[in-house]
């Protein structure tokens, strides 16, 4: 069995990293619906992207502090019509960040206006970083 978590990032902390790595979680997948704080406060309204960026740093120091691999980070993208064109900037983010996996989905609209921003529905790709 494989113990993964899929957040926002905005509320890890150097106690609760500690924790997952105690209890040997195999991944981490943090949102980022862009590689820049405009394109990503677009979705994620009212969440600190260099707050975020910052949560991911501690999370890979504490993992070389401790001297271990797990959780494996992963990026999950979520493209829209208005941001799918930074996609090749969101590999980079993640390759900097220390990224194992990038995994770029389909927006799922929670009102109305959103369901424009569909590219494509029931589609999503993953990208193994290496």
């Amino acid at each position: 069995m494989q113990i993964e978590v899929i957040t926002n990032g905005s509320l890890l902390s150097e106690k609760i990293i500690n924790k997952l790595v105690d209890i040997q979680m195999d991944k981490i997948f943090i949102s980022l619906d862009g590689p820049d704080e405009e394109e990503y406060c677009n979705i994620r309204q009212g969440v600190n992207f260099s707050g975020v960026l910052d949560n991911i740093r501690i999370l890979n120091k504490i993992k070389e502090r401790r001297g271990v691999r797990f959780p494996e980070l992963g990026i999950e993208f979520v493209a829209t019509k208005d941001n799918y064109h930074k996609m090749p900037q969101m590999a980079s983010l993640a390759s900097e960040l220390g990224a194992r996996q990038l995994i770029i989905t389909n927006v799922l609209p929670y009102n109305v206006e959103m369901k424009d921003q569909i590219l494509q529905a029931d589609n999503h790709l993953s990208i193994r970083i290496l």
